[in-house]
């Protein structure tokens, strides 16, 4: 699929984030954007992802056949994570499992067990939400976005709560579950996006 980006703008009250993005992304490569804390590359994401609208300028979305998409339908082609996303802690997480893949098409099959062991939160699945530590909710988080069927992928500073073996867990997990398909990751740490292909420094847009 193709993202066009004409003229795009965002501004919060009377000040501008970034302004006249001019931008195309296609085909199956890795992007990072980058910049310093409150540089805008999450609110970029978040417009990239079709989760926010731009204040100026135009977002387009074109799939393989070259048809246009709509924004308002877009966001369930995508799959997104972040930090600040809210679980509903009140379920388990088996329970928070079968509620998001009874919306959402998984990329290959696996079960709930697979899935647990996989994101290595095996013996947690009956513990509510609530209870988890963030790095938990973070490996969450993570799993269920990347083991999404989605046209593309964006992650918002992937490893935010995540210790040395969570880091390590993530690197591991995105090379063996992103290869075909786009990968959007606004981060300040190399660590979490040296693998990608193209870097766009938010800052050049101010």
């Amino acid at each position: 699929m193709l993202i066009r980006l004409e003229s795009v703008g965002k501004r919060f009250l009377k000040d501008w984030i970034f302004r006249n993005i001019n931008l195309e992304f296609q085909g199956n490569k890795n992007y990072a954007i980058t910049g310093l804390n409150g540089s805008g590359k999450s609110t970029f994401l978040q417009l990239l992802a079709g989760i926010s609208i731009p204040t100026e300028g135009t977002i387009t979305y074109l799939n393989k056949e070259g048809k246009n998409l709509e924004p308002e339908s877009i966001t369930l082609k995508f799959a997104y994570s972040a930090p600040f996303q809210e679980l509903p802690e009140e379920l388990t997480g088996k329970e928070l499992y079968d509620f998001h893949f009874n919306f959402r098409q998984k990329v290959f099959s696996f079960d709930e067990k697979s899935f647990f062991e996989i994101i290595e939160l095996k013996g947690h699945e009956n513990k509510q939400v609530k209870y988890y530590s963030s790095g938990m909710k973070q490996r969450l988080r993570l799993g269920l976005c990347l083991f999404t069927e989605a046209w593309a992928y964006f992650l918002d500073e992937p490893t935010t709560n995540l210790d040395r073996n969570g880091i390590n867990w993530y690197k591991k997990l995105i090379s063996e579950r992103i290869s075909v398909k786009p990968l959007f990751i606004s981060s300040n740490i190399e660590e979490e996006y040296k693998f990608c292909d193209t870097i766009i420094r938010i800052s050049d847009y101010k």
